[in-house]
């Protein structure tokens, strides 16, 4: 027994992932409504450079 009173060793083999929650995957539209409403300064630099060197 540690002091914590938790087993020491490994997790059984039938531990079950049905509690686990899916992969949520962004979708490419709402990748560009974050990126125009951020607040973020190095999101915000990027973009800049981004329209600047696209502009020229």
């Amino acid at each position: 027994m540690s002091i914590l009173n938790e087993p020491q060793g490994a997790a059984p083999a039938d531990d079950s992932y049905e509690d686990e929650l899916p992969v949520r995957r962004k979708q490419p539209g709402n990748i560009v409504v974050k990126w125009l409403t951020t607040t973020d300064h190095k999101t915000i630099g990027t973009l800049y450079l981004v329209t600047a060197r696209s502009c020229c």
